[in-house]
C-alpha cells in the first residue's frame, strides 16, 4: 500500500490534510471562529493534553455553549468520584432486553416533589428488582406508612397474644 500525504488549499478558506496521520505536537489545539462567539474570552481551547496526562475537551469551560454530541456516543470507562447529570431524566433502555414495546425508560426521575423516582410510570413493565441488602437508615414509608412502626407494633401485638396464650394454659 503507498503512502500519500498531501495539504490541499480549497477555495481561499479551506485547507485539507490528507494524511493516514496528523500529529500535532502542542499543548493546545484551539477553533476560534469570532461570529459564532458568545464572549470575549481570549482562549478557545478545544482539545487540550492536560497536566496530567489526559485529553480534555473544552478546557477551562472556554466554550460557554459546552460541548455537543451528535450521534452514537460509546465510552469504555467512566471513573472519578461524581457524575453530575443536569437534567431531570436518566433513560437507561436496551431494546433486546424489552418484554414491551413501551416508548419511555425512565429509570431515575427528578419529580416535581424534589424527590428521586425509580421507574417512573411504569415504565419498566417488569418492575425494579433490588439485589443485596437495603438499608434505610432514616425510616422507610410504604403507601403512607412507616414500616419500623408498623413492625414494632406487630412484634408488641404478638408479645400481648402470646402472654394471653400462656396465661389461658396456665389456667388463669
Amino acid at each position: 500500500m503507498r503512502s500519500m500525504s498531501d495539504i490541499k488549499f480549497i477555495n481561499n478558506n479551506e485547507i485539507e490534510a490528507e494524511c493516514f496521520s496528523l500529529k500535532l505536537t502542542g499543548a493546545d489545539l484551539k477553533i476560534d471562529y469570532s461570529p459564532r462567539r458568545e464572549n470575549n474570552s481570549p482562549n478557545r481551547r478545544a482539545l487540550v493534553h492536560d497536566y496530567n496526562d489526559g485529553l480534555t475537551i473544552n478546557w477551562a469551560g472556554d466554550y460557554p455553549g459546552g460541548i455537543t454530541l451528535n450521534g452514537d456516543v460509546k465510552i469504555s470507562k467512566m471513573s472519578g468520584t461524581h457524575l453530575r447529570i443536569h437534567h431531570h431524566d436518566l433513560h437507561l433502555d436496551n431494546e433486546n432486553r424489552r418484554n414491551s414495546s413501551s416508548g419511555s425508560r425512565r429509570a431515575l426521575v427528578h419529580d416535581f416533589n424534589d424527590g428521586l423516582t425509580i421507574n417512573w410510570a411504569n415504565d419498566y413493565p417488569a418492575g425494579v428488582t433490588i439485589r443485596g441488602d437495603v438499608k434505610c437508615p432514616e425510616g422507610l414509608i410504604v403507601s403512607g406508612q412507616d414500616i419500623i412502626t408498623l413492625i414494632e407494633d406487630m412484634q408488641n401485638t404478638i408479645q400481648n397474644l402470646t402472654d394471653r396464650i400462656e396465661s389461658i394454659e396456665a389456667g388463669g
